[in-house]
């Protein structure tokens, strides 16, 4: 029999105690596997820091593989696993659960990462759910062990099932606590939406805020716009935020949204999350900060400032202004009532006064003296 029962406690002590310290999960993870009787151990999918999945310092070098060879994408046993669970399935699943013999001796993962590394085989089992977001752990077993016996296995359900409140814990507090921080970031007149990696807003975050409801509002667990057209543009956005890709490849940037009739003056700025920031939000991959320019700050006396400290006319003060909350040239010229080439003259001069060579740096210089 490869699982220790005796080491079960230690596993209960440091799960619980990385429940509420993310940066304690790859030592609760290794005593997981020892226990287990198992090489290594790793959560797979959902307390992810920039992609990397968490594992035992013993599975550092094929986790690594794992993802620079893109095997997430790739990686059927996961995916056979977690509509297994979504079926219905409790308890720990091994690859008997999800291969037939002839599969499984032909699974690409196994045969061109595990087995290379030393791992033959696997008990994988989902600790928690909080609406998308799963908490799904493997151990590995290596070549020199072989697979779980049923013994083994029954064993391991009694531990399972000692886990699951630990592992509901750690969903919970990762999500309040990402909530917490957000929110505690936003400024008067900013509302903070938190979405996960599928896009959807974080479980538990706090509701949009009711200053919001006629331009944005929450429709089946997303983000949404009223108007179809800025619904698309929004989705697209997050979309992109929320993707497996550089993170440069990954910002969206801010998208001005005015509602029906164009009524409102609201910016959404889609943040991606990526490296040790994710480990203060944990299960967020993106931030969207809804801003009412008007609310935020007295146009009066910032159009004011950036004369004084820009050397600005009051039309140029105006264009920055409209070009920080994300509106087009376009956009600008019908709401100033001139011509589109009468605004991009205005925007020549505005670059030339401030020293800017192109409209974003325009955009960030405002927006640090408007903010100071």
């Amino acid at each position: 029999m490869l699982v220790r029962e005796e080491r079960f406690d230690r596993v209960m002590d440091l799960f619980y105690e990385a429940a509420g310290l993310p940066e304690l999960w790859p030592a609760a993870l290794d005593e997981l596997a020892q226990a287990c009787g198992g090489g290594g151990a790793v959560i797979n999918s959902t307390l992810v820091r920039d992609g990397h999945p968490v594992c035992s310092p013993s599975m550092a070098e094929v986790t690594h593989r794992h993802v620079t060879e893109d095997w997430q994408a790739r990686n059927t046993r996961l995916q056979r696993g977690i509509r297994l669970y979504m079926r219905g399935h409790r308890g720990l699943i091994t690859e008997n659960h999800l291969f037939t013999p002839e599969e499984w001796r032909a699974d690409p993962l196994l045969n061109e990462l595990a087995l290379p590394s030393g791992y033959c085989s696997f008990g994988g089992m989902i600790l928690a759910r909080a609406g998308d977001d799963l908490l799904p752990v493997s151990v590995e077993l290596r070549t020199t062990t072989g697979a779980y016996s049923e013994g083994d296995i029954a064993a391991i359900n009694r531990l399972l099932a000692r886990l699951q409140p630990a592992g509901a814990l750690a969903l919970r507090v990762g999500i309040l606590a990402a909530a917490a921080v957000a929110q505690s970031l936003a400024r008067p007149g900013e509302a903070i939406v938190l979405v996960n990696a599928n896009g959807k807003i974080l479980d538990e975050a706090p509701a949009i805020d009711p200053a919001f409801a006629d331009v944005v509002r929450s429709r089946a667990g997303r983000l949404a716009c009223i108007d179809p057209a800025e619904d698309a543009a929004l989705q697209a956005a997050i979309a992109r935020a929320v993707a497996r890709a550089p993170v440069a490849e990954r910002t969206p940037g801010r998208i001005a949204l005015k509602g029906p009739g164009g009524s409102r003056a609201v910016t959404a700025t889609i943040v991606p999350l990526r490296g040790a920031v994710q480990d203060v939000y944990l299960l967020a991959r993106a931030i969207v900060i809804l801003a009412d320019r008007e609310a935020l700050r007295p146009r009066n006396g910032v159009t004011a400032l950036l004369e004084r400290q820009l050397g600005l006319t009051s039309a140029e003060s105006r264009l920055a202004l409209r070009l920080v909350d994300g509106q087009s040239l376009r956009e600008i010229a019908d709401a100033e009532h001139v011509t589109f080439e009468t605004v991009r003259s205005r925007l020549k001069s505005v670059l030339a006064k401030t020293d800017t060579n192109r409209q974003a740096q325009l955009v960030i210089l405002v927006e640090r003296l408007t903010r100071a």
